[in-house]
């Protein structure tokens, strides 16, 4: 009869915690949806016919709007022709395609090699949630890239293991990271950046950060390891490669340093390129880089303002662009939230990729918010039950949990108004 008793009690508290856990969710998110003001971040691209930046995103009521940096509204079909090295191939399709842009003659084959596209998030400063990476073929006689049955990770040095059999491959072992002493390199390796996915048009390896700071890139070339010293020097400390592996062949990726600054690490002698992005935080703002026949655009910026970039094909500047953004909360609703809820339950990652599950506390005038519901539940209190006394438990919730410790006592998931008699169903008085 005790060991019921205490599962019960078990029961009880976990169906409070849990109710806690899922309103932490809910609830701020119907709060947002509620009173959040302003629209979608925008799509920037550039039109290299008008020399403007161009965006497209929605309203605060869902209408589409398509538009330029001064203003000027289109329809869908007049913002396409207008950035044709983009939409080309609805450009194409209308017979709209223009002979040349800028003296240059366009042809679909030509715009369609000249096109790249990749996203930083900051939630790409983080480590790889799997460090494990297989070392492909990088001069493969095949037309696609196949898994091997080895995998590596970092030990201090890198360490090869045979998937099927679970044993470790000394012999490759040895061979990589000889390669990797006759290059230079200063171990233990303290950092490893690569696309370990056969799902891309080649392979470039990987690039590895020794315990002095350079740079190495290993690649696996006809059956043997490779390492080359990139000789980086003079960019500051390296936070972050992203390797980006597309047709054009035209750079590595880029790299993120300890100062914040967005570089590109070009293929032709580890050439490194650092475009001025004004305002530049890796920590909170994403980043679009876009190539097309006649340029580069970057756009980057964060809940407050976007910037807009565009570089020639020697890299320098040639016109730029930046607007506020209205979005989020006005600052009396965000006062609001802060006092509703003293922490919320974040699932989602940053920029839509993915789950990350992360807890986010309110500031200092969430204590008003769990005041009020203190003193609201002890007037319920009073009319329910005739007295202003409540339990330890009762007032553990509320000071822990504000709103959600409020409306879990409301609810009775924890029974705070039953009469006197036997238990509740959760064992909890």
């Amino acid at each position: 009869m005790i060991f019921e008793n205490v599962l019960k009690t078990i029961s009880g508290w976990v169906l409070c915690l849990s109710a806690v856990l899922v309103m932490a969710v809910v609830l701020p998110r119907m709060f947002d949806l509620a009173f959040r003001q302003g629209t979608q971040t925008p799509f920037i691209v550039y039109s290299s016919v008008k020399d403007l930046f161009f965006m497209s995103g929605s309203t605060a009521e869902g209408q589409r709007v398509y538009r330029d940096e001064t203003g000027r509204v289109y329809d869908r079909k007049s913002y396409m022709m207008a950035t044709p090295l983009f939409w080309y191939r609805n450009v194409s399709a209308w017979g709209g395609m223009p002979e040349k842009i800028q003296g240059i003659r366009l042809t679909r084959e030509a715009v369609e090699e000249g096109y790249q596209l990749f996203r930083y998030r900051p939630g790409d400063l983080k480590q790889a949630p799997v460090p494990l990476w297989p070392l492909l073929e990088s001069a493969s006689v095949f037309s696609d890239l196949r898994l091997p049955d080895t995998m590596f990770w970092n030990d201090g040095a890198l360490i090869f293991e045979n998937g099927l059999t679970r044993k470790k491959d000394q012999e490759l072992t040895g061979k990589v990271n000889q390669a990797l002493s006759e290059a230079g390199f200063s171990f233990p390796v303290k950092a490893v950046w690569g696309n370990p996915t056969t799902r891309k048009p080649h392979d470039d390896g990987y690039f590895i950060k020794d315990a002095k700071g350079g740079l190495f890139h290993l690649r696996q070339v006809r059956g043997g390891p490779v390492c080359m010293d990139t000789g980086i020097t003079g960019i500051g400390d390296i936070r972050l490669v992203t390797v980006t592996e597309d047709r054009r062949r035209e750079f590595y990726g880029y790299i993120i340093t300890d100062d914040g600054k967005f570089h590109l690490l070009m293929q032709n002698n580890y050439r490194v390129l650092s475009p001025d992005l004004k305002n530049f935080d890796p920590e909170t703002m994403g980043l679009i880089f876009m190539a097309d026949l006649l340029g580069r655009t970057l756009v980057y910026g964060d809940t407050e303002k976007i910037h807009a970039l565009r570089l020639g094909l020697d890299y320098h500047p040639i016109h730029s662009y930046e607007e506020e953004r209205i979005q989020g909360l006005s600052s009396g609703a965000s006062m609001v939230r802060s006092m509703l809820f003293p922490f919320v339950v974040q699932t989602r990652a940053e920029y839509g990729r993915g789950a990350d599950l992360r807890l986010d506390f309110s500031d200092h005038t969430s204590f008003a918010g769990i005041l009020f519901f203190l003193v609201l539940f002890m007037v319920i209190r009073k009319w329910r039950k005739g007295t202003f006394f409540f339990r330890l438990h009762e007032a553990a919730l509320l000071f822990l949990f504000g709103v959600y410790g409020y409306f879990v006592l409301l609810a009775q998931i924890y029974p705070c108004f039953e009469k006197k008699g036997p238990k509740s169903a959760f064992g909890l008085r």
